[in-house]
């Protein structure tokens, strides 16, 4: 059974049927007027990126008219006013999902207050000092980024780390010791990665939940270990927890751009009305 067409090519076809039907008229003018007429009635129905996209082709297939194209930028404003309170709706609906998510997920977690920044970890890890507990320790900062540290015997002189399970691997990105991002000053080789370096292991900690998951701290030499329950937990746990937190905060970046959109589309409106008949 053939599916129904997506809405980009639904877009397509009634673009090109306008088209069609304003090569039957005579003039260009007509032919513009008829794809304005087109697209305001694509407007008044909701279909905004249709609307966009004939007021397109008016642009590149008629540029001489240049009263049809006039009107066009009001309708264009009144086209993305509509598309934009569209998608500020569907955003909302998003985050208030979101919020719900990251207030369930925040009764799990603890903030945790540093000199320097503080962060978010699981509440069950909020005991274990880092020096003396080798594995890996997961970490939010306040603006949900997530990063990790890793702990490790001195001796093993690690650069990296790489978590495996079930035939599957995941590895972090090689961290050369300097004193501060791989600090082996403590008696502990401490490696803090960045999510950029680190975020393959947060997706596989969260995907084998349940399963017996061996650490590797890769260096001069390897050295494996089996990672605690608990920590392969709390590891999973921060790692959903971030992805939650940077969901809400992409939303609400989107957000801020869609309400600057649709004041600009405003405006563009109040300049150009008195430019149209509408």
């Amino acid at each position: 059974m053939l599916n129904e067409p997506s809405d980009k090519f639904k877009v397509l076809y009634a673009t090109v049927l306008a088209v069609a039907m304003s090569a039957c008229s005579n003039s260009a003018s007509d032919k513009a007027n008829n794809l304005y007429e087109s697209a305001s009635e694509s407007v008044e129905s909701g279909n905004y990126t249709n609307a966009i996209a004939l007021l397109d082709s008016i642009d590149s297939l008629y540029p001489g008219e240049v009263e049809v194209r006039r009107n066009g930028m009001y309708l264009r404003a009144k086209a993305i006013e509509g598309q934009t309170l569209k998608d500020l709706q569907t955003n909302d609906s998003l985050s208030v999902i979101a919020k719900t998510d990251a207030e369930n997920l925040k009764s799990v977690m603890t903030f945790v207050s540093n000199p320097v920044e503080g962060y978010y970890i699981a509440s069950s890890q909020k005991d274990v000092a880092v020096e003396s507990t080798e594995g890996l320790h997961a970490r939010i900062s306040p603006d949900g980024v997530f990063y990790l540290i890793s702990s490790a015997k001195g001796g093993t002189k690690s650069l990296g780390v790489m978590l495996s399970a079930g035939g599957e691997e995941a590895r972090s990105a090689t961290v050369q010791p300097d004193g501060e991002r791989n600090d082996r000053s403590r008696g502990s080789e401490i490696i803090t990665f960045t999510q950029a370096e680190c975020d393959t292991l947060g997706r596989f900690a969260l995907s084998h939940i349940g399963q017996p998951v061996k650490l590797t701290f890769v260096g001069a030499t390897n050295r494996s270990i089996t990672m605690t329950k608990p920590q392969l937990d709390a590891l999973a746990e921060v790692y959903s927890a971030s992805v939650v937190f940077s969901r809400l905060r992409l939303l609400q970046m989107q957000k801020n751009k869609l309400e600057q959109q649709l004041t600009i589309s405003r405006s563009q409106q109040a300049r150009t009305f008195k430019d149209s008949d509408k």
